[in-house]
């Protein structure tokens, strides 16, 4: 029990922290991404009119605007770094690129090239669109195995382990003994289970109850 009590808190701390992210990454869109701000530096009507001529634009007032490493918003290698989505957004980003950010997709924009960076999902719309894949496919697996039952229609709270292996072992060192890096913790509060899944290769590296 104590140690389940320790893992719950690290758990717990992990998703405080997911929803810290957020609401940095809300305040981000709401002071940095002003396009009133935006005005100062560069017309935004002149701004959407050149990414209208690269690419479609939806038929829509954007949500927000900002220039990279432009005054106080973050630098691109600073966005590259918050977590994995934001990688792979910002991987090809360059600071003095604009963004332009609608209910349906962010475009990154380099005015000197005159050419479209990155056109597709927020890494925030890519990171809760990963959390629904990785669920289905967790609990399909888990069914098949026997470990859930088959009319379960429960959904478990999931945590990607990054970089805590470490604590994880300390608290269980048998079941995390085979975790790695992008492995996911999945908790199954009605089931009373607690299952190690590797996306990867769609797998279950471990499971037991999370009361003995």
């Amino acid at each position: 029990m104590e140690k389940l009590k320790k893992l719950l808190k690290i758990v717990s701390s992990t998703k405080f922290l997911v929803a810290a992210i957020i609401v940095v990454q809300i305040l981000i869109l709401i002071v940095f991404l002003n396009p009133v701000g935006l005005l100062n530096q560069f017309s935004a009507n002149q701004l959407i009119n050149k990414i209208s001529t690269l690419t479609s634009i939806p038929n829509e007032t954007p949500l927000a605007m900002g220039q990279l490493g432009v005054n106080s918003f973050p630098s691109s290698e600073q966005l590259k770094e918050q977590d994995l989505e934001s990688a792979q957004v910002y991987k090809d980003a360059l600071d003095q690129d604009y963004l332009v950010i609608y209910s349906t997709k962010m475009i990154i924009f380099r005015e000197s090239e005159n050419r479209i960076i990155y056109e597709g999902p927020t890494p925030n719309q890519i990171f809760l669109e990963n959390q629904k894949d990785i669920a289905e496919k967790l609990i399909a697996k888990a069914k098949e195995q026997g470990i859930i039952s088959q009319d379960s229609a429960e959904a478990p709270y999931l945590k990607q382990i990054t970089t805590d292996l470490e604590d994880l072992k300390d608290v269980n060192s048998a079941f995390y003994n085979n975790a790695a890096v992008s492995d996911v913790i999945a908790i199954f509060v009605i089931e009373n289970k607690l299952i190690l899944y590797r996306p990867s290769n769609d797998s279950i590296v471990g499971n037991l109850d999370l009361v003995q």
